[in-house]
């Protein structure tokens, strides 16, 4: 699913503080996508005993109809919300269910002692919380994985 989300911020008293006065959200209708995201994910993965796994998302356009439909969606939508507010952001967004942007995997199954809740509050109160990040980082991979579907209308 592809969302349009269209926020407005009003400028308060001339200060750089500003408020999200209405947010509007549009899905984009197609009839079919296309996964097109590299298959290959497992490669080096098992050379660490713990991964960091960064995700991202694209989509693009499988015609020029179907960009054209897009564009013509995404018109309508900022006139019909265009009176609204004086200042918008519009961004258009490809909404994955369940997605998240990282996740650390490990080969064992098991969760590593760098990720213990309670050795972290130990860390923190003594004051050692970035060397134990530290060490995180450096015994483990990381990986980065990018979903990619083509839209077509």
């Amino acid at each position: 699913m592809l969302t349009f989300q269209l926020n407005y911020e009003l400028l308060r008293n001339g200060d750089l503080s500003s408020q999200v006065t209405w947010e509007g959200e549009r899905d984009f209708i197609f009839s079919h996508a296309d996964d097109i995201s590299d298959p290959h994910f497992d490669h080096e993965m098992e050379e660490f005993r713990i991964t960091r796994i960064k995700f991202s998302k694209k989509f693009d356009f499988a015609d020029p109809e179907t960009e054209a439909a897009f564009n013509a969606q995404k018109l309508e939508f900022i006139t019909s919300n265009l009176g609204r507010d004086e200042r918008h952001e519009l961004k258009a967004e490809l909404v994955i269910p369940g997605y998240v942007e990282s996740v650390m995997a490990t080969t064992n199954g098991r969760r590593p002692c760098l990720v213990n809740r309670r050795l972290y509050v130990l860390c923190a109160l003594l004051l050692l919380e970035l060397p134990c990040g530290f060490l995180l980082r450096l015994f483990s991979g990381k990986q980065r994985y990018q979903y990619s579907k083509i839209l077509k209308s």
